[in-house]
């Protein structure tokens, strides 16, 4: 799929994206601020497991002064699953006083996962703030072995960890039904994530890396 953006002056623009399987998935997401002032907010997050493959390939270009964007996608990668996380922000001749920044982390949860992360910023106009950068790791085994002393299963403290990995990108879903929704559609996907519905268990705070 293709969404193609382009922002008038002093508008704003939300997108979250919730990706949770799919044999081959590809989103293209291309914004222009075109005019002054204007800001977007682009957040993501993506789950992939067995043989499944997931692109997102966002571009942003500050085509005009004082424009704002931030791209904010996390992955969860399971089994042999593979992703692709490819983010542009372009500041143009035209788009001075430009703030753009860009983040993506991943957490591996097999060892046979892969993730190709590539954000990054073309620059051609020196009043400009901008930062990027990716991550790539494991959970943290402090943050399990600190559950685990709470008499929290091992199977369950690396699930809880795992969801609110992916929830702090869930929580900035403008509706609450959806939410709900796709938080428990991902809890049934996660190894051992039945348990966290069935034991109610609270994730807030905690946050793998």
């Amino acid at each position: 799929g293709t969404v193609a953006v382009r922002q008038l002056k002093g508008s704003h623009y939300e997108s979250h994206v919730v990706t949770l399987g799919g044999k081959l998935t590809r989103l293209d997401l291309h914004v222009d601020l075109a005019e002054p002032g204007a800001e977007c907010n682009l957040r993501g997050v993506y789950h992939v497991t067995g043989s499944d493959h997931a692109d997102h390939h966002l571009r942003v270009d500050h085509s005009a002064p004082h424009g704002t964007s931030r791209q904010e996608y996390r992955g969860l990668l399971d089994e042999r699953g593979t992703a692709v996380f490819d983010g542009q922000a372009i500041v143009h001749r035209t788009g001075g006083g430009a703030e753009a920044h860009q983040s993506n982390r991943n957490l591996l949860l097999s060892e046979t996962a892969n993730v190709y992360t590539k954000p990054h910023l073309e620059i051609d106009h020196d009043d400009v703030v901008a930062s990027h950068g990716a991550t790539v790791g494991a959970l943290q085994e402090d943050q399990v072995f600190y559950l685990r002393t709470r008499g929290i299963a091992e199977s369950t403290a690396r699930a809880m960890l795992t969801f609110a990995f992916a929830q702090a990108i869930l929580d900035e879903l403008p509706s609450a039904a959806a939410r709900d929704e796709l938080s428990d559609e991902l809890r049934k996907r996660l190894p051992a994530g039945a348990s966290l519905a069935a034991g109610g268990l609270n994730t807030d705070g905690l946050e793998g890396e």
